[in-house]
C-alpha cells in the first residue's frame, strides 16, 4: 500500500445526469464522496444547469448556468462567481453566463446576482431586515461575525464590488478581501504547493487506521509578506492539521497582496487533500529462456 496526497485544485468528474445530487465541504468549495449538510442539487435544461445548494435542508442558493451541460463546469464557475479569484479563471468561463439568487435561513431574499463570463454584477442585495439597499447598483454594507471580533465592510458602485474589507478592533488593523492581486509565494504558487506535497509525511495513525480526509487552514499574509494566524478550519482532524501546520508555518515570506498598488494584509485558505491508494500490482518478471 503506498499514500498520496495533493492540493485540490479542480472538483471531482463524474457523468452528468437529468437529476444528480452531490455533498461539498462547508461553503460548497469541495465535492466530498460521503454525505455532508452541504447539498447541491443538479436539473439539466437544454443548453443549461439549474443547481439549488442546500446546507442542512435550507435552501440557499438557487443558479441558473447556460452554455454548458457539464456540472465540473458549474460548479467551477459557481465557485469563481462567490469568490472572483484570478486563479480560478478557466478558458470556457467566456462562454458561461449564471443568474445565481442566495437566500437567508429564514428563506428571504439576500443576493440576486448577474455573471457573464469573469464579469460579476450585483442586481440587488438585501440587509438582514429585508430591505434592498443597492441604489442603481450602488450602496455598501458591513457585517459583524459571530463573536463580534471582526466588522466586514462591502462597498458597490454601478453593480460592482470596488472595495472590501474586514476591520478587527483588537488587533486595529484591517484585513482585504477585494484585492487587485492576491498573496502568493514568490516562487509561484504551483511550486508552493509542489513542495509542500512533497514533504508534508501522511500522520501514521490516520495512516494505519486507514482515515483520509480534506482539511482547510487558513492564515495572513500581513503587508511584508509573513504568513501567520494560522487556523485549521476541520476541527476534528487533528492529525492532518498537525503535519500541515508545521511545514506551513515554517514557509518563508510571500508577495503580499496589493489593493491600489499598496501592499495590504491578506487571508489565504489552502485545502490538502490526504488521500490513500492501493499500489498498483507489478507483473511478474519473466525467466530468460537458457
Amino acid at each position: 500500500m503506498r499514500f498520496i496526497f495533493c492540493f485540490i485544485l479542480s472538483l471531482l468528474s463524474v457523468t452528468a445526469f437529468s437529476q444528480e445530487v452531490r455533498y461539498f465541504s462547508e461553503r460548497f468549495q469541495t465535492q466530498r464522496s460521503v454525505k455532508t449538510g452541504f447539498e447541491r442539487r443538479y436539473f439539466l435544461e437544454a443548453n443549461k444547469v439549474r443547481t439549488e445548494d442546500y446546507e442542512y435542508d435550507t435552501l440557499k442558493q438557487k443558479s441558473f448556468i447556460t452554455g454548458t451541460t457539464s456540472l465540473d463546469e458549474a460548479d467551477d464557475y459557481l465557485w469563481y462567481v462567490r469568490v472572483q479569484a484570478d486563479y480560478l479563471v478557466e478558458p470556457y468561463f467566456s462562454n458561461l453566463k449564471a443568474r445565481v439568487h442566495t437566500f437567508t435561513k429564514a428563506g428571504q431574499p439576500s443576493s440576486d446576482i448577474i455573471a457573464n463570463g469573469t464579469r460579476v454584477l450585483y442586481a440587488q442585495l438585501w440587509n438582514s431586515d429585508n430591505i434592498p439597499y443597492l441604489v442603481k447598483g450602488t450602496g455598501n454594507s458591513n457585517y459583524w461575525n459571530k463573536d463580534s471580533t471582526e466588522n466586514s465592510r462591502y462597498f458597490y458602485k454601478d453593480s460592482l464590488l470596488v472595495s472590501a474589507f474586514t476591520y478587527r478592533p483588537a488587533q486595529k488593523d484591517f484585513v482585504f478581501i477585494k484585492l487587485d492581486q492576491r498573496a502568493e509565494p514568490k516562487t509561484g504558487i504551483q511550486a508552493f504547493v509542489q513542495k509542500l506535497a512533497s514533504t508534508i509525511p501522511y500522520p501514521e495513525n490516520e495512516l494505519y487506521a486507514d482515515v483520509q480526509a480534506t482539511i482547510y487552514i487558513q492564515f495572513t499574509v500581513d503587508d511584508k509578506g509573513h504568513l501567520g494566524e494560522f487556523k485549521a478550519l476541520n476541527s476534528s482532524y487533528d492529525g492532518f492539521n498537525k503535519v500541515v501546520l508545521q511545514k506551513l508555518e515554517a514557509s518563508t515570506a510571500w508577495n503580499p497582496a496589493l489593493v491600489n498598488g499598496r501592499r495590504v494584509k491578506s487571508r489565504y485558505t489552502i485545502p490538502v487533500s490526504f488521500q490513500i491508494m492501493d499500489e498498483p500490482v507489478k507483473p511478474a518478471k519473466k525467466k530468460p529462456r537458457r
